[in-house]
């Protein structure tokens, strides 16, 4: 596969066209070691966190609503395929197949935020929103129950806060990137036209 340079020359703060392709390769490995750093220092947070509040993780991870997840998942990968796909296009010098994708994306994303909202919803209107948090009754039953069901003798409360803490930031954080990125990436690719 031959990329497709539609430039002639290279831009006026580079030397040559390969010092701007390399520059490029070079700002695109730095976003990649920020991303690990960012996302990494989080998974390292929950699963310290879950290993030390075991019972709360479990409690936390039986009042989430797995539908809504699987759903997201399935955006998260459909919107990943098409990015790729998006890229692929853009090598090929194929730009408005590379635009039609990337709003494929976006709309993935914005679905992403759609899903995360009826979630997010429900959880803030059950009391499990961390800034306000008051379990209703009818969520200290499901919670008890779950205690109960899996013997969890070592379940606290204000453990499972720090459950939903964990789950709004890093839920709340991917969303925002994601769509963040996807807006960027349609704003670059119409400036481009």
């Amino acid at each position: 596969m031959e990329k497709v340079d539609r430039r002639v020359e290279h831009s006026h703060h580079f030397n040559s066209m390969e010092q701007e392709h390399e520059s490029g390769k070079q700002g695109a490995w730095l976003f990649m070691a920020t991303e690990v750093m960012m996302f990494g220092a989080l998974f390292v947070g929950y699963f310290l966190y879950r290993g030390l509040y075991h019972d709360a993780w479990v409690v936390g991870g039986e009042l989430l609503n797995w539908k809504l997840g699987a759903t997201n998942t399935l955006v998260l990968l459909l919107s990943s395929f098409t990015m790729a796909l998006a890229v692929r296009d853009a090598q090929m010098g194929q730009n408005k197949k590379a635009i039609a994708k990337i709003i494929v994306t976006t709309l993935c994303a914005i679905s992403f935020m759609v899903v995360k909202y009826f979630e997010y919803s429900g959880k803030i209107h059950a009391g499990l929103f961390p800034g306000s948090w008051a379990p209703i009754p009818e969520y200290m039953d499901k919670i008890n129950a779950i205690v109960e069901a899996n013997n969890l003798t070592n379940f606290k409360l204000e453990n499972l806060r720090l459950f939903f803490v964990v789950y709004f930031v890093m839920t709340g954080l991917h969303g925002i990137h994601h769509n963040w990125y996807r807006f960027n990436d349609l704003v670059v690719e119409k400036i481009k036209e």
